[in-house]
């Protein structure tokens, strides 16, 4: 029997309703099909959208670490050139100090209160942390100051508050930028010398018979490193002019030590002679060991001093800067050489150390320490901020200060002008602050 569709039962004649479904089911998986093909190639286009920004983003990460790093390598370069004394530390609270990644000699001409430095590190490696010309992102140092640029702040862990314009040694302010690439990184760090007074005994400290002669005068009340130069140009202390004069007082109010300090005899032949200092104005007749060098009053080691105290000179210099050190034959503490500064207005800071004798026929103005291996003798209008220490030997008496010579102790000066504290030459960082701009 044979069947015929019925056309009104809706399928055309002739075609099976089988095949029909087949088809429309292999049409629906192939749009299906191309509809998945597509998820998973937008899906694929992210996920590699994806991993080349990861891979963009960790590469700048990467960079901008390293310009930190660089940055930082900058603050470090620029605290070694304030403590080696190639950044100026004279108080002038516009100071301005640029460091340059050129050669020495070729450093931009700055204005005024500014000083170009080139950079230390070795040629041909130089650290992207500063430029070759000047621009924001030459290394720099400044004084930490009030707005105006005319007060500096200083830092004394003594003093309420700490950071004040009063007392302490003063605060550097160092900027450092660092490139890698796109990636900078600006960091600004402030720093302060280590808050201390190297250990002297006395304004002047002697290890010999002790004389005194004119009007000379001999503080050991402890005076503030700002102390102008040549103040208490008058014999009494207390009196106008001198170091306590009002509204500024130039004492610390403590650290106070004796005016003399000697391990002999201590004599005067002028009545205008005049001693201050606590617990007494002089301490003649010392039994206390005297230092077995240098390195003592500084708070070093010998290895450590001889190492920081650098090369010979047996020329005395026309400015006494830095750390000077004179000796006529390089055999330490012989005490064979004996010099003369003759001529007047000699004006200088820092440590100034001598192995054998000093003596001053003209003048001598400086703000640090003096320590001499043998006799030491100031004569004239000499001014000393800081002190002086002298071995010397006992037994024969001999002129310390003569006519109107002023010795005025100040522990901060030491601290200041020679670099080094009871615990050292080193730097204290306040803070440190990256900067977005």
């Amino acid at each position: 029997m044979r069947i015929q569709t019925n056309p009104e039962a809706g399928a055309p004649s002739g075609l099976s309703p089988v095949r029909t479904t087949a088809r429309q089911e292999q049409g629906f998986a192939l749009v299906v099909a191309l509809m998945v093909l597509l998820v998973l190639s937008l899906v694929g286009i992210a996920l590699m959208t994806s991993v080349n920004i990861s891979t963009k983003s960790a590469g700048h990460v990467a960079r901008q670490s390293e310009a930190l790093g660089l940055a930082e390598a900058g603050v470090a370069e620029a605290v070694a050139r304030i403590q080696s004394k190639d950044v100026p530390d004279t108080l002038n609270p516009r100071m301005v100090t640029q460091i340059f990644n050129v050669a020495a000699g070729s450093v931009p001409i700055l204005g005024t209160d500014s000083t170009a430095l080139a950079t230390q590190q070795p040629a041909g490696k130089w650290l992207d942390y500063s430029n070759a010309t000047r621009g924001s992102s030459v290394l720099t140092v400044t004084y930490k100051t009030n707005t105006a640029r005319t007060q500096i702040y200083r830092y004394d862990n003594k003093s309420a508050p700490t950071v004040q314009f009063t007392t302490g040694n003063p605060i550097f302010v160092v900027s450092a930028v660092g490139r890698v690439g796109t990636a900078r990184s600006h960091v600004v760090t402030e720093v302060v010398r280590t808050t201390g007074t190297a250990m002297v005994r006395g304004a002047v400290t002697a290890n010999y018979n002790y004389k005194t002669t004119g009007a000379c005068m001999v503080c050991g009340y402890n005076h503030r490193a700002d102390t102008p130069w040549d103040q208490s140009d008058t014999e009494t202390r207390g009196q106008a002019g001198s170091c306590f004069e009002s509204p500024t007082q130039w004492e610390t109010g403590d650290g106070n030590l004796p005016g003399i300090w000697s391990s002999g005899t201590i004599t005067y032949t002028n009545p205008q002679n005049v001693w201050y200092g606590e617990p007494a104005a002089i301490q003649p007749n010392q039994t206390t060991p005297f230092y077995a060098g240098p390195w003592e009053a500084l708070g070093m080691s010998e290895s450590e001093f001889w190492t920081w105290l650098g090369p010979r000179t047996n020329t005395l210099p026309a400015a006494p800067t830095g750390v000077v050190y004179i000796d006529n034959d390089n055999i330490h503490q012989n005490r064979a050489g004996s010099w003369n500064i003759s001529h007047n207005g000699t004006y200088g800071t820092g440590f100034f150390y001598v192995d054998g004798s000093l003596s001053v026929s003209g003048s001598l103005h400086y703000k640090g320490l003096i320590y001499t291996e043998n006799y030491c003798k100031m004569t004239n209008d000499s001014w000393i901020l800081g002190a002086i220490i002298a071995r010397g030997g006992l037994g024969t008496v001999q002129d310390g200060l003569t006519n109107t010579t002023r010795v005025l102790y100040s522990g901060e000066a030491i601290s200041q002008y020679v670099g080094v504290s009871a615990s050292g030459s080193s730097f204290v960082t306040l803070s440190w602050r990256e900067v977005d701009d």
